[in-house]
């Protein structure tokens, strides 16, 4: 990745995990890495295509606001997107080893 779009790459992480939000840095960062306990959050990593109204239904009544879904479901989908980006990276390593 040029360094241009390393460096755009990890404010847009830094901003997530340690930025100011209505979610607090450890939720984020759970929701970055997926390993909290939300149904929404391991949806929008794992299944995206199969989130429906009703898992947003579901975090309002566990007390989520929507500015707190908003950044939540950020940092879910863009912590997955870097897994997925350094998995790939490694294969390629690999591969052209």
């Amino acid at each position: 990745m040029p360094d241009d779009k390393r460096a755009a790459y990890q404010a847009l992480v830094d901003r997530i995990l340690r930025g100011p939000g209505k979610t607090t840095t450890g939720q984020r960062a759970e929701a970055f890495e997926d390993a909290g306990a939300d149904p929404l959050l391991s949806k929008v990593a794992t299944s995206p295509t199969e989130v429906t109204d009703a898992d947003f239904d579901r975090a309002r009544s566990a007390g989520f606001t929507e500015d707190q879904l908003f950044e939540l479901v950020i940092a879910a989908a863009v912590g997955q997107s870097t897994r997925m980006y350094d998995a790939a990276l490694a294969a390629l390593d690999e591969a052209t080893r």
